[in-house]
């Protein structure tokens, strides 16, 4: 079948406009309230479906005029990213919320990578008490490699540190290798 080359040109050119299209921005409604959220809730974390996923902790988000809990689950891990938890941070008498996102991390100040010979061990499940207050976030439990072997480092309850989120420690694959990159607390 032969084609002639102004309708092969035009093909063309329509393939390359939609190539080039960016995606559609996704919008991000702005949440603003002056009512703090309600104290965390204890979640029962299940088996992870391999050892180096990590566990997302749930959260109250604001939905039909009140606070609505949204379960935890498990994440696995992008090469060079870090899953940011969705988070309500407080500034001056109002409550913001700020969606969960993938961040970059790779070469960025602060982070810790150390690399190990293989996979980390399951994560432990841990039976998690009831948070001290309102503004305690649960730092999961993790595996952490020191002096050539695995280390189990415990969960804990800690402060909500103002203006900042919790970036949780995580495994992820990088060729044959493991890399750990530890928790930290970043700027919102």
């Amino acid at each position: 079948m032969k084609r002639s080359l102004p309708a092969l040109l035009i093909v063309a050119c329509a393939l390359g406009a939609c190539a080039t299209q960016p995606p559609p921005r996704r919008e991000v409604a702005v949440v603003r309230i002056t009512q703090s959220p309600p104290t965390p809730r204890v979640e029962n974390i299940p088996p992870p479906p391999a050892s180096h996923f990590y566990w997302v902790a749930g959260h109250w988000k604001w939905e039909g005029g009140g606070y609505v809990w949204e379960g935890g689950r498990w994440v696995e891990p992008r090469v060079d990213q870090v899953y940011v938890q969705a988070h309500w941070s407080q500034r001056g008498n109002e409550w913001i919320y700020a969606p969960a996102h993938w961040q970059t991390v790779r070469g960025a100040p602060g982070i810790t990578v150390i690399d190990a010979p293989g996979p980390p061990p399951a994560p432990r499940v841990e039976a998690i008490a009831p948070p001290p207050g309102a503004d305690f976030v649960w730092i999961n439990g993790h595996w952490r490699f020191d002096h050539g072997q695995y280390v189990w480092e415990s969960g804990r309850w800690e402060r909500h540190h103002r203006g900042e989120h919790w970036l949780a420690a995580h495994w992820v694959q990088r060729g044959p290798g493991w890399q750990y990159v530890a928790g930290r607390w970043e700027v919102d």
